[in-house]
């Protein structure tokens, strides 16, 4: 698949597609095309009626939308990456779905009126720091597209290393998974879940302590839909995603830098084990996040490089 300004929307359902925000003024046929046929029947699995329209939109080869996906978009496309199945810069939708996940396959609920995001890019070319500087953009094109909406201008931060907060509540989590050959960053999978319109009702604990969606801080008359944002998240992901191909690296972790929720507050780190057998890496004042996404505590000699943070009351 080459790099082109047409993109190709493949969708089960035409009116969840229009009110997502795309080709509301496009044309759907019939799909009937055994082009990528692995990747569609990952997606929406055999024997479904599909239909197709074309539009413009940057860097995208394929938009694919389903209403609701009974399995994670995300691991569909590592597992079709993984088995060289597809090529190109991919963009999956699901309006809401089953077996959703986090970081250490912590469960994401998904509900329709968020954003549920799952994203292929195949840069086949080497990039230096590609796994903090996936990272970053993702969390990054996030909070600028939250700073769209006036109203909530400048109000989400990072809390390290992936997920998104507005005050103590976690809005948004991304992931980011990269596979290489050598030198050479074949491919890598994004997944980003933003709570837009329905805040997920889920067990609250002390790395979580709050949950909101983006229309818990606007009024009646300012609330938004999906569609309201979509395509300024797109937009974002590409502009960093070229700015991390072109060697911007350390321009992307100065943003994130700046939109951190952790720098000068008090955190607690814990060890991230599958178990849940977590404990106390460090405690301390976040002075800084270093250049490879590490944070500098006034407590520790060296940059906590991973575990899993808890922010303590100011």
């Amino acid at each position: 698949m080459q790099l082109n300004y047409f993109m190709k929307i493949i969708t089960e359902n035409i009116e969840f597609t229009r009110e997502i925000g795309f080709s509301d003024n496009n044309e759907f046929k019939i799909y009937n095309d055994n082009t990528n046929s692995n990747l569609i029947e990952e997606i929406f699995g055999s024997n479904t009626q599909l239909f197709e329209s074309e539009t413009c939109l940057g860097i995208w080869d394929y938009l694919l939308i389903k209403k609701m996906s009974e399995k994670s978009q995300y691991d569909s496309l590592i597992k079709l990456a993984q088995s060289n199945s597809v090529n190109g810069n991919i963009l999956c939708i699901a309006g809401s779905g089953n077996n959703f996940h986090g970081f250490h396959n912590r469960s994401w609920v998904a509900e329709e009126g968020n954003i549920h995001l799952s994203i292929q890019l195949s840069p086949q070319k080497k990039i230096n720091n590609y796994l903090q500087g996936f990272l970053a953009l993702s969390a990054l094109s996030v909070v600028q597209t939250i700073n769209h909406i006036p109203q909530l201008n400048n109000k989400a931060k990072i809390k390290w290393v992936n997920d998104i907060l507005i005050g103590n509540a976690k809005v948004s989590g991304v992931l980011a998974h990269s596979l290489t050959q050598g030198e050479i960053v074949k491919n890598v999978i994004l997944g980003i879940g933003l709570n837009v319109e329905k805040q997920p009702m889920i067990e609250l604990n002390e790395f979580v302590p709050e949950t909101a969606c983006l229309n818990n801080f606007l009024s009646d008359d300012e609330k938004i839909r999906i569609s309201d944002i979509m395509k300024i998240l797109l937009i974002n992901i590409e502009v960093n995603y070229k700015k991390l191909l072109s060697g911007n690296y350390q321009y992307l972790i100065q943003l994130y830098r700046e939109n951190s929720a952790v720098i000068n507050r008090e955190v607690i780190i814990l060890s991230d084990d599958i178990s849940n057998n977590n404990t106390i890496i460090a405690q301390g004042k976040v002075l800084n996040i270093d250049n490879n996404l590490g944070l500098c505590l006034d407590s520790q000699s060296n940059p906590v490089q991973s575990g899993r943070l808890i922010l303590k009351n100011n």
